[in-house]
C-alpha cells in the first residue's frame, strides 16, 4: 500500500517557484523638480502619467502571479485526488463465513454466499469444503455468479460407502452480478451425505477476496 505524506506549503512560498520575469517593474519619472522653481502643468501630468505606467503594469504582473498560483494550487488539489485514488484501489477487500451447522438439503447455503459485490470486478473465492457421507450420485457445492458456474466441489469419486472428504478451494473470477452463491447439490439424494459446518474452520468456511487492478491478459 501506499505510503504518502502530504506537506502543506505556503503560498509564498510557491511564489519562490515563479519565473523570476514576474517580479515588479521599476519606475521612472521623465521630470525632476527642483525647490523654488515652478512646476509646469506639462510636466507633472508627464510624471503622472509615467507612474500609472508602471503601476498598471504591476498590477498586470500581480494578477499573473495571481492566477499562476491558482494554477498551482488546482494542479496540487489535483495530485492529492489522484494519490488519495491510487491508495484506496490498493486496499483488499476481503471477508470470511464458516457454515455453522451441517447442510443435508439441496439449494443456496446463504450463511457462506456472498451480496453486494460490484460486477466487472474480480473476485478470489477461497478456503474448503468438508463433505460427509457417500452415494452413488456425484454430490458436493458449486459456486455461482448469478446462475452462471464458477466452480465446484464434488464428492464424484466417492461411488459407494460412507467418507470423508476435504477440499481446498482457490477460484479467480469476475463477476457480473451482485451475488457469489454457494448452493448444495445433490446432497439431497438418498444416502446420508452432507456438507460439514461446526462453526470452525475445521469444517466449511469460505473467504472472498476483492482483487482490485486485476485484468485478463493473452501475453502468455
Amino acid at each position: 500500500m501506499f505510503n504518502v505524506k502530504f506537506i502543506k506549503v505556503p503560498v509564498w512560498a510557491l511564489a519562490l517557484t515563479l519565473p523570476l520575469g514576474l517580479v515588479a517593474g521599476s519606475l521612472s519619472v521623465p521630470n525632476t523638480f527642483v525647490a523654488d522653481t515652478p512646476a509646469v502643468a506639462d510636466d507633472v501630468n508627464a510624471n503622472f502619467a509615467a507612474v500609472e505606467v508602471a503601476v498598471n503594469d504591476n498590477d498586470m504582473r500581480v494578477s499573473g502571479v495571481v492566477t499562476d498560483l491558482d494554477l498551482v494550487e488546482v494542479d496540487v488539489a489535483d495530485h492529492e485526488t489522484r494519490v488519495s485514488e491510487l491508495e484506496n484501489s490498493r486496499v483488499i477487500r476481503t471477508l470470511t463465513k464458516i457454515l455453522a451447522t451441517d447442510i443435508s438439503t439441496d439449494g443456496t447455503i446463504s450463511s457462506i454466499s456472498f451480496f453486494n459485490l460490484t460486477p466487472g470486478e474480480y473476485y478470489r473465492i477461497s478456503g474448503q469444503v468438508a463433505l460427509s457421507g457417500g452415494d452413488s450420485a456425484s454430490w458436493g457445492v458449486v459456486f455461482k455468479d448469478g446462475s452462471s458456474l464458477i466452480g465446484r466441489s464434488i464428492a464424484a469419486e466417492f461411488s459407494a460407502g460412507p467418507a470423508n472428504f476435504v477440499q481446498g478451494i482457490n477460484i479467480v473470477y469476475q463477476a457480473s452480478g451482485a451475488t457469489m452463491s454457494v448452493e448444495a447439490a445433490g446432497v439431497s439424494a438418498p444416502g446420508t451425505q452432507s456438507v460439514v459446518g461446526n462453526g470452525s474452520r475445521n469444517a466449511t468456511f469460505i473467504t472472498l477476496e476483492h482483487l482490485p487492478n486485476h485484468q485478463l491478459t493473452s501475453q502468455w
